[in-house]
Order: C-alpha cells, then structure tokens, then sequence
C-alpha cells in the first residue's frame, strides 16, 4: 500500500473519489475497477483510511461553503415567491 513518496497510488486515489461519489461500496468498486473485497481491505488499512476521511473532509467542507454561498440567493428567491402577488396559492 504505502508508496515511497507517502502518496497513494493512483488506483487508491481512484477509489477514494468512487467512494465519495457512489452510494455504496459496491458500487465504488466497480467505477474503481477494483473487487468490493479489495476496496473493504483497503478501507481497513491506515493510509488509506486517513486518506479517505481527509479527503472526505474537505468535500463536505466544500459543500458548506457553496450551500453558504447560495443560502443568500434561495432566501431572496423564496421571499419573492412569498410576497408576490402573482404567484398562485393553495387553499388553507
């Protein structure tokens, strides 16, 4: 697993990114090209493992600030919708 440089390779880089972007670890594998077992010992290994929870980190991260950036947005978009007179209503 561990390469000379402290860097993983580029297999394990590929699976990091197919875990985030996969609803299950099956899935993953597949886009990874990898087998489900090989992908669940690599999770089980150290690098790997702290790999994958920063890289994790950092993509939840990302997600906050752009949900941040946005909140603005979707609150003026919501208040128009709201107080325009034009916009149609259910019954209560």
């Amino acid at each position: 697993m561990s390469q000379s440089d402290g860097k993983l390779g580029r297999k394990l880089e590929e699976a990091i990114v197919a875990l985030l972007s996969q609803r299950s670890v099956e899935d993953a594998a597949r886009v990874a090209d990898v087998t489900p077992r090989t992908l669940y010992r690599w999770m089980k290994e150290p690098e790997f493992d702290a790999a994958y929870r920063k890289t994790k980190r950092a993509a939840f991260g990302q997600s906050i600030a752009r949900l941040h950036h946005l909140s603005s947005a979707a609150v003026a978009t919501l208040g128009k919708i709201m107080f325009d007179s034009m916009t149609r209503r259910r019954p209560e």
